[in-house]
């Protein structure tokens, strides 16, 4: 779990750390284990099978599409809408936004 600290501490609530700082510290504890899982209906309301993501693979995709955005121009507090299903696919397009600042 993204909030679980392995030495019995757990992330305050209205903290200083960001989403993104504590879904990159779980990245690090555990990069194997599952970050992401779609529904498994995925294939009724959207493109593609469902799937699942390491933290690893998570964070990767989400350091991915913070780049383009920064490449993009997008400049930093900027307000950036997002219309997605719920699917890992949002959740990564949520996490990048937050990333690119």
């Amino acid at each position: 779990m993204i909030l679980n600290d392995p030495r019995g501490k757990t992330a305050a609530a209205g903290g200083s750390v960001s989403l993104d700082e504590l879904f990159r510290r779980a990245a690090v504890r555990a990069p194997d284990a599952i970050a992401l899982i779609d529904p498994p209906n995925r294939a009724n309301f959207t493109d593609g099978a469902p799937r699942s993501l390491t933290y690893a693979q998570a964070d990767q995709a989400v350091s991915s599409m913070a780049a383009r955005l920064r490449r993009a121009g997008l400049p930093i507090d900027s307000i950036v809408g997002l219309q997605t299903a719920n699917t890992v696919d949002g959740v990564l397009a949520l996490l990048a936004v937050l990333r690119a600042g």
